[in-house]
């Protein structure tokens, strides 16, 4: 009855009476199986109407309704707008706008809804339409040309602005925004997240228009202090490294970048708060490292992981926990990883020179693979610190060598334990970290550059392993792991037999068998 009430040649009273029904319905029944055939239709017809609306608050309330619709869509559906209706919202969105920016705000919703619909993570995915990524690119120029706050302003959250238009009335949402609902500021911080979700969903096929604005954003987030970049300016540039990556597996345009991002990251890392940009931080740093083409490049990248190293070496605890550590943890030891799997001589010089040498190193190593989930970072933790206690056990320095192998070996029967673990224990676990995203940020997954960091922890050679989906052949990595573990092990046997023959002993019944299945 409402897709008959909301079509083309009804009146325009009896289409505006159908927003006010429709909304409460969804609110109440918005899990209702009948949605499923209905949102498409109605998405369609409330964007016709679109077109005979002049009042900014009837704009509003209907613009509200698609992005409602379309964020229930994006969960199960594949809505796919038609270019017409995008070049409505597109000249709606050019249109003067004398009160609160609602409708901006409103338009920015729908067009992030929309490309949501594009996330790489789904299966099967809609690819995002020439004609959507075209406006939405329309709409982040103009949001960076005219909207852009001054840096005064400083650091902003844009989650009133995000959450402005899912509100019923345009008045309440106009009271959310608070002081920003007279200023540009909340648009520009939308703008960005709609740039954040185009990152993430388009193809690398289609980046050409992308490409040449990242010189540009690299130049705008330079001049400014560390203390007043945006929210997501530094997610902004790690998925356009991700992109950089794709179109170029060797990342040569990304060379000549490599100072203006390592002031950024430096920037940031020197702040005492250890919030989302000192974490993205440690991202960029693990994609340049990893792709640092010459010494000079390596040599700019380390200049900011030695004094990590320092740090690391000298003031963490593995018996604390880890929020007791100065930076992120987590994100730190994938840089190490990172260190080991693409330049593993230096990695090695560089870890046996701190406090506690190579065997030292090692033991943290391992003590941080305790604190650490993914399969992927855990595998790369343990195949750096094996490097190090074999590096320890050849140098003859002191320590108790024994001790750190069997604390690996250890870690070792831990991490398959966990890699065995099949069915639905993994698969709810799964579940429920892209239930957390999609709740809090209702942008698509951030599958490439998820992808590339958990690629930049593993030599080149095991790329193959990595999905498209930003998930990793889990089993593969283990098994590389585990060939590493014989190759050494089969090392200390031909210098020690007896050495060799207590550690095996030692060892869990999984690690035995792994050990028995790769050869040894």
């Amino acid at each position: 009855l409402m897709q008959t009430f909301l079509q083309q040649g009804c009146p325009k009273a009896v289409r505006l009476a159908t927003l006010g029904p429709l909304r409460e319905l969804l609110g109440r029944f918005s899990d209702h199986e009948a949605w499923a055939q209905a949102q498409g239709p109605l998405i369609d017809g409330c964007l016709v109407l679109l077109n005979d609306l002049k009042a900014p608050e009837v704009q509003w309330r209907c613009l509200n309704l698609v992005h409602l619709f379309l964020c229930e869509e994006a969960e199960s559906g594949r809505h796919e707008v038609t270019e017409h209706s995008l070049q409505r919202l597109l000249a709606l969105w050019r249109q003067p706008d004398a009160g609160e920016q609602l409708i901006c705000l409103a338009l920015l919703d729908v067009l992030r809804a929309l490309v949501l619909m594009s996330c790489r993570s789904r299966q099967p995915r809609l690819p995002l339409s020439p004609a959507l990524l075209a406006c939405c690119l329309g709409v982040v120029s103009d949001c960076y040309s005219q909207h852009r706050p001054s840096e005064a302003s400083g650091p902003r959250s844009a989650h009133g602005a995000n959450s402005a238009a899912l509100l019923a009335d345009a008045s309440i949402a106009a009271g959310s925004l608070g002081d920003q609902g007279s200023s540009s500021a909340t648009v520009f911080d939308s703008g960005v997240v709609l740039f954040l979700a185009v990152l993430r969903a388009v193809d690398a096929s289609q980046a050409a228009p992308l490409v040449g604005f990242f010189p540009q954003l690299l130049v705008h987030y330079s001049q400014q202090s560390s203390g007043a970049l945006h929210d997501g300016a530094l997610d902004l540039l790690l998925e356009y490294c991700a992109l950089y990556v794709e179109l170029a597996p060797g990342a040569e345009p990304l060379q000549p970048h490599y100072a203006s991002l390592l002031r950024l990251c430096h920037g940031s890392l020197q702040r005492t708060e250890k919030d989302r940009n000192c974490e993205v931080s440690f991202g960029l740093l693990q994609v340049l490292l990893a792709h640092a083409a010459s010494p000079e490049a390596l040599a700019s990248v380390r200049e900011l992981l030695a004094p990590l190293l320092v740090i690391f070496a000298s003031s963490y605890n593995p018996r604390g926990p880890p929020s007791t550590f100065r930076y992120p943890l987590h994100p730190l030891l994938q840089v190490f990883c990172t260190w080991h799997a693409r330049h593993p001589q230096d990695f090695l010089h560089h870890f046996s020179s701190v406090a506690g040498g190579a065997l030292g190193s090692g033991a943290l190593l391992v003590a941080g693979c305790r604190v650490t989930r993914p399969i992927v970072a855990r595998a790369s933790l343990l195949a750096a610190a094996l490097a190090l206690v074999e590096a320890a056990a050849a140098g003859g320095g002191t320590g108790d060598v024994g001790a750190v192998w069997r604390e690996l070996l250890s870690a070792t029967s831990e991490l398959l334990v966990t890699a065995q673990r099949q069915g639905p224990p993994a698969l709810l676990m799964q579940t429920l970290q892209a239930l957390k995203s999609s709740l809090a940020t209702k942008l698509p997954m951030p599958t490439r550059s998820s992808a590339e960091l958990q690629a930049c922890q593993l030599p080149r050679t095991l790329r193959s392993a990595l999905r498209d989906d930003g998930t990793a052949d889990e089993a593969a990595v283990v098994r590389w792991y585990v060939g590493l573990l014989v190759e050494s092990l089969r090392r200390l046997g031909s210098r020690s037999a007896t050495d060799l023959q207590a550690l095996v002993s030692g060892a869990s019944e999984q690690v035995r068998s792994a050990l028995q299945a790769a050869g040894l």
